[in-house]
């Protein structure tokens, strides 16, 4: 065969296959990239829709916390029993912070001595305190919280000073959770700082309404002795 009939020996043949294999290449290059593009974006969408769920999350356990929040200052203030009072307040300690063994200390009227009103479990929180003295006195006397974070095992879990208008009157005193939990979550923590200023509120409204009612009889509506 001669070379003039050879299309393979033809002007130009030789170019031509040269261009198509750089047209494939161009498309494959167009290819990858665009995979590269979609597979960046869904990656971006992953990471969107996981900051998606997490906010929703979070949204959700601040409604919740909000809820609790208006339960439990509705409750404290639904009684004008001092022994009431101080079972709904264990109970929130118990329900909505997790406590297993606590102590509500109350401050003894004109004296600076903290005395133990209640106690659940077997705590080893003391009878009376001086304000002023040991974590427990410190506290109530800088109405500041204090929480055991790095878990020493002779200190409470949490020493919650009960307030008014910034004095101390009291002190809740958790010495364990439930579960063998050895932090409160921040949540918690919040919900004690509620509980610091309405339990105050409502345990001495209380007081004060039952040492001036000491029955029924006597005029006070739905009091007893």
């Amino acid at each position: 065969m001669s070379a003039e009939k050879d299309p393979q020996h033809r002007p130009g043949a030789r170019n031509d296959g040269g261009g198509m294999d750089m047209a494939l290449r161009q498309e494959n290059a167009d290819l990858r990239g665009r995979v590269e593009y979609l597979e960046s974006r869904m990656n971006e969408v992953t990471v969107d829709n996981r900051d998606l769920a997490r906010r929703l999350t979070e949204v959700s356990d601040e409604s919740e916390h909000l809820a609790n929040l208006y339960v439990a200052s509705h409750r404290l203030h639904s009684s004008l029993e001092p022994a009431q009072v101080t079972d709904i307040l264990c109970e929130i300690l118990v329900d909505l912070v997790g406590a297993a063994e606590f102590g509500l200390l109350l401050l003894d009227d004109g004296r600076k001595d903290l005395s133990l009103v209640r106690a659940e479990g077997t705590s080893n929180v003391p009878a009376h305190v001086a304000v002023g003295q040991g974590p427990i006195g410190q506290a109530v006397r800088d109405v500041r919280a204090a929480y055991n974070e790095n878990g020493a095992p002779d200190l409470p879990v949490a020493i919650v000073p009960l307030q008014i208008r910034g004095h101390g009157v009291g002190a809740l005193v958790i010495a364990r959770l439930l579960h063998g939990r050895t932090r409160l979550p921040n949540v918690s923590k919040e919900l004690l700082g509620l509980l610091a200023r309405h339990a105050a509120t409502a345990l001495v409204c209380s007081r004060l309404y039952s040492s001036r009612y000491h029955g029924a009889d006597e005029g006070a509506p739905g009091a007893r002795a």
